[in-house]
């Protein structure tokens, strides 16, 4: 059995699954090469004669986005180049395409400025990694490219997931973006499953704020349409709804706009771990959160001319924006105006640290409400009917639910050399002897799932906040335990357990390091790495930690023939963070929310039916279509036994006290979800979870 690997990458980039050949291709111009990286499963082959009598690199740059295949890595060679480029093709989210700097140089070696186009980067398709170059606005003629890096999808998406979307998978990081127009990074669109991070972005909004534009344009980050454009501009009336979006530790000097903007119709995005100054107008904030149940936490926002944080959006065909956002654990320091302005209620705006400005705009000049510190110093600015509601200062523990929500893994830029992983190392150490040593044909991968740190579903606790954890030293604790199953979570937590129902938590988000090795996964943070023992777990074997190359999504890892018959569920990794984002709705109070439970009892309470799995549901189109009952009393076999008398094929139990039946086979169209809520009726069992539901048949 293989240990799944973190690959470790190039710097800002790479060859990303298998074996990875570098393919030079053509170009010389003035001494520069551009090279192209094709990631190849295998030994595969490919072709690069297609340039080789190219003569102009800017050129041949466009001309490799025309001809790009899906784990394709285009090279931006050092130096300045005055092209501006539009991606051609989708990549996939098992080989996204990259578009990254020359290897062995820095950001700020490679550098695009565009042509006369107005935006330099555009991308138009999946899947896409955005690395490690420079993108200036500035050609030094005086006029400024208006946006640097654009993220368009199309106003007509389709349902995916349970969303809508029309492009996901773009990952945009380690770049630097500077000099723009009017914004400096603009997502649009109904973009999904995003992330930016690590980059350095500003200044923006040179048209308006440096050379005296009338407008206000000259965000840092700018998701989604303003609602005065959608008719202005598109000529329609469909709100752009963009979600799933991570901003995360990013350093953003606008001196212009905002440093983040979400607008009206986007939902359910991140803005975390942020530094963000230089916000120059004064009736806008450094973040503006004008959508719906977006998050802002962990972000340092720094002496900006208005708000530091602005909440609330407009009304747009009887429909309010901009409510149920969360803003808490940011430090608000100096802004001009206010801390926070509220436009709108309800928000859970909570445990900020607030650094008042050394001479505050007053507040009577913004029509709102002030609430104050002591010396009547503004903490937060309330406009109209939200005043009524918001009666804390933003400083106040937070006392209300917040969303759990999972980051992706940190951008670091590795070595330009990717480190071989074929040599056999030695992962245990002093403690493991005593729990005695397994052999790696002993014990299978099952997959990533959630848990829950009061009922955990694996009970017993091997090893806690173990420094030097791996995956065969938890297998180990878990053989001398007599346990059949073998959990790792957060990098350095075992635990164990037997007759495991993994299934009714639904799948997980793993992407922690073990703490004994960089390079394998060791679960998440409420999730576990899931691993079956058999037999005694080789006891007298010897432990096996072959670090292979990461396979495909149901290979796992190691090579093909070793991974024939392995059901391990992939991490998909670029530079050390994972591409998918997980967004999960739901509450982070103990005492409220129901319980995640050991589902070690269900397969003696439920009688009769199968469990078929934990899958996403959603009220406006659930995946059953009868509501039977909603009680006190619930429970999986109670449900069951409802459905099977009103003659219907399936049972679904949901939010923990509702059953629902039909006959669909269509139940897992939403892909699974997270069930985690215990069962009014019993506490010990699983009844679904916010917006989620295990479905069972009835027989």
């Amino acid at each position: 059995m293989a240990v799944r690997r973190l690959l470790t990458m190039p710097a800002r980039g790479g060859a990303f699954f298998g074996f990875a050949i570098v393919v030079l291709v053509a170009l010389v111009t003035w001494g520069i090469i551009a090279l192209v990286e094709v990631a190849e499963d295998n030994n595969s082959s490919s072709d690069s004669g297609d340039f080789a009598d190219s003569r102009d690199v800017d050129s041949d740059l466009q001309a490799l986005l025309d001809d790009a295949s899906p784990g394709d890595t285009i090279y931006i060679p050092a130096g300045t180049h005055d092209v501006s480029l539009t991606t051609v093709v989708d990549g996939t989210e098992d080989e996204p395409i990259t578009i990254r700097n020359e290897l062995g140089t820095s950001a700020e070696d490679c550098v695009l400025r565009g042509d006369d186009r107005a935006r330099v980067l555009e991308v138009l398709h999946n899947h896409y990694i955005i690395q490690g170059f420079t993108i200036d606005g500035d050609d030094g003629s005086g006029d400024y490219k208006e946006q640097l890096l654009y993220i368009e999808g199309s106003r007509d998406p389709s349902e995916v997931d349970g969303v809508d979307s029309s492009i996901t998978g773009v990952n945009v990081q380690g770049m630097v973006l500077k000099n723009a127009g009017k914004e400096c990074l603009r997502i649009r669109y109904f973009a999904t499953n995003c992330v930016v991070q690590v980059n350095e972005i500003g200044p923006c909004g040179i048209q308006d704020f440096q050379q005296d534009s009338d407008g206000s344009n000259g965000e840092g980050v700018y998701i989604g349409t303003a609602l005065n454009q959608i008719d202005e501009k598109n000529g329609d009336d469909v709100v752009d709804e963009c979600t799933g979006i991570v901003v995360m530790n990013n350093e953003i000097d606008t001196q212009g706009s905002e440093g983040v903007d979400i607008k009206e119709g986007s939902y359910g995005n991140v803005v975390y771990g942020n530094t963000i100054r230089g916000q120059m107008d004064e009736e806008t904030g450094g973040i503006s959160l004008r959508g719906d149940e977006n998050i802002v936490v962990d972000n340092h926002v720094i002496d900006g001319s208005g708000t530091c944080i602005r909440v609330g959006g407009f009304e747009e065909d009887g429909v309010q924006y901009g409510e149920d956002n969360e803003v808490y654990e940011n430090t608000l320091d100096g802004c001009l105006n206010s801390a926070v302005k509220v436009n709108e209620s309800p928000q859970l705006i909570c445990d900020n640290t607030v650094i008042l400005a050394a001479d505050p705009t007053d507040d009577e000049l913004r029509g709102g409400e002030g609430i104050t510190d002591g010396n009547g110093q503004s903490y937060a600015v309330v406009r109209g009917d939200a005043a009524e509601e918001f009666t804390d200062t933003v400083s106040a523990a937070c006392t209300g639910d917040k969303t759990v929500f999972f980051l992706p893994d940190h951008y670091t830029a590795p070595d330009d050399e990717e480190v071989e992983t074929t040599e056999d190392e030695d992962t245990t150490d002093d403690g493991e002897d005593e729990a005695g040593v397994v052999a790696s044909d002993s014990y299978e991968y099952i997959g990533c799932y959630n848990d829950d740190t009061q009922n955990s579903l694996l009970p017993v606790l091997a090893l806690d906040d173990d420094d030097n954890m791996s995956v065969e030293k938890c297998i180990a604790a878990c053989v001398s335990e007599g346990s059949q199953y073998a959990g790792i979570k957060e990098g350095n937590e075992c635990r164990c357990g037997d007759d495991v129902d993994y299934t009714l938590h639904g799948t997980g988000t793993c992407n922690f390091s073990c703490t004994g090795s960089d390079e394998t996964v060791c679960g998440g943070e409420y999730a576990f790495d899931l691993y079956e023992i058999h037999g005694d777990g080789g006891v007298d074997g010897v432990v096996s930690s072959d670090t292979d190359d990461q396979g495909d999504d149901t290979g796992g890892v190691g090579s093909d023939e070793e991974n024939e018959n392995d059901t391990s569920s992939n991490h998909d990794t670029t530079d050390g963070y994972t591409e998918s984002v997980v967004v999960v709705q739901g509450d982070d109070d103990e005492d409220e929310d129901p319980d995640s439970v050991d589902d070690d009892d269900d397969t003696v309470l439920v009688t009769g039916g199968t469990h078929m799995g934990c899958y996403e549901d959603y009220d406006s189109d659930p995946i059953l279509d009868f509501l039977y009952e909603d009680e006190d009393t619930l429970t999986p076999a109670s449900c069951i036994e409802s459905c099977r008398e009103e003659g219907e094929e399936l049972a679904g139990v949901q939010g923990g006290s509702q059953c629902w039946c039909g006959t669909t086979d269509d139940y897992t169209r939403y892909g699974t979800g997270t069930c985690n809520f215990s069962c009014s009726g019993d506490s010990e069992q699983t009844c679904g979870g916010r917006e989620s539901a295990n479905v069972w048949t009835v027989d």
